[in-house]
């Protein structure tokens, strides 16, 4: 568990780095006649997005990370994940039954059977859904999930439409 703080904080700040290079490169770059681009729009495609599905508890449990949920509620999450955005076939920006903005994926066929065979054995359950490090859902398993899942959050119609898009074109693909 802590080498994967480690490594996180590893990345996050190489990640952060990189951005400032960008941010900075962008700014000695310009000239008077084009037009200023936006560095942090610039990193985001630079960076593909992350996205993992995690078995989680509402009891803490040994060796799970504690998070919160986007509904302020605490959930012990298991450190390795069951799936991840190379699981990823396509994605699509749908609205769900509440007409909310929502990310609808498509996994490949190998991780769609994985998925539904584990989830099948876990009706009850919670599953931690992350997007770029944010958990995003952690709804209770309710049926067996097999290759098309929903990923609901807070998001704007905006943010759905970029997770899916980069997803499609994550480079892993």
């Amino acid at each position: 568990m802590f080498l994967n703080r480690f490594a996180y904080r590893r990345v996050a700040a190489f990640s952060l780095a990189f951005m400032l290079g960008v941010a900075m490169l962008a700014g000695c770059s310009q000239t008077a006649s084009n037009p200023k681009v936006d560095p942090s729009k610039f990193a985001l495609y630079e960076h593909p997005i992350e996205m993992r599905f995690h078995f989680a508890t509402d009891k803490p449990t040994e060796g799970y990370m504690k998070v919160t949920d986007p509904d302020g509620r605490t959930a012990y999450v298991e450190p390795i994940p069951l799936l991840t955005e190379q699981d990823v076939q396509s994605a699509m920006a749908q609205r769900d039954t509440q007409d909310r903005p929502c990310v609808m994926v498509t996994f490949k066929d190998a991780a769609g059977a994985r998925l539904k065979a584990i989830t099948a054995d876990s009706i009850g359950e919670k599953m931690a859904i992350f997007v770029d490090d944010e958990l995003v859902s952690c709804p209770k398993i309710m049926s067996a999930i097999g290759s098309r899942a929903q990923i609901s959050g807070d998001f704007t119609e905006e943010r759905a439409q970029e997770i899916a898009s980069l997803l499609n074109t994550h480079p892993n693909r």
